[in-house]
């Protein structure tokens, strides 16, 4: 069946990666576009459109077709994109152009509309009291950035559909806007929260490190923010 693209909302941040999602990677993108879309939005009619185009290839039946990739093993078509990728940056680029492709390749003869569900089967809260149970199966990693990124979208989406923020979500900006790096104080457009707090634990501000360090790092995330909130989220 054919997937559907929120095409208007990538194209921003295509324009403008650095107003969305700052650094140009998959997984960021991926984090934002849950945040924005997967809780409070709803695609309008969904039901109409699987049914109409039923018989589409999806984009990773078009990825395992255009690149051979039956045995490569991976989940998604972006696993076939980054094998077939030299670095990061060209990854992220062949991303957002074998989306254009796709809906080049299937043009669709309708809108794709994105709405506010009125009835949203989750909160904020019980989707973070979930992610600090199970934060790989969210982000495939124990990555802070990737949560950065997914609150960056869902707040962001809030702002877009002036959806008011609750006490809760409130909280959680408080807290986000007053963390402190103890060891570095810099300033700039590519220097986030989550780099400044990682930071305080790791030497390495933005690279890859060892799983058991960035898990014990996500933890004390969610530990200080229960601290800052005076509850516990699980």
């Amino acid at each position: 069946m054919r997937d559907f693209y929120n095409l208007d909302l990538l194209q921003k941040i295509e324009n403008n990666p650095l107003g969305y999602i700052v650094q140009r990677k998959v997984n960021l993108l991926d984090s934002f576009l849950f945040g924005y879309e997967n809780i409070l939005l709803k695609i309008k009619d969904i039901e109409i459109l699987k049914k109409k185009y039923k018989h589409i290839p999806s984009i990773q039946d078009y990825a395992i077709e255009k690149y051979n990739g039956q045995n490569i093993g991976t989940r998604g078509f972006s696993g076939i994109l980054k094998y077939n990728s030299e670095n990061e940056l060209e990854y992220y680029n062949k991303y957002l152009l074998f989306i254009k492709e796709y809906e080049a390749k299937y043009p669709l003869e309708d809108i794709v509309s994105f709405t506010v569900n009125d009835k949203p089967e989750k909160t904020l809260k019980s989707v973070l009291t979930a992610m600090k149970i199970r934060f790989p199966m969210y982000f495939g990693c124990y990555e802070l950035e990737n949560l950065r990124a997914f609150f960056d979208g869902y707040i962001k989406c809030k702002k877009d559909y002036n959806i008011i923020l609750d006490d809760f979500e409130n909280n959680l900006i408080q807290f986000l806007d007053k963390i402190k790096c103890k060891i570095i104080d810099m300033e700039g457009e590519n220097i986030t929260w989550d780099r400044k707090y990682r930071y305080n634990m790791c030497s390495d501000a933005w690279g890859p490190i060892m799983e058991v360090q960035a898990k014990e790092i996500i933890n004390k995330f969610f530990q200080e923010f229960e601290n800052s909130i005076g509850e516990k989220i699980s």
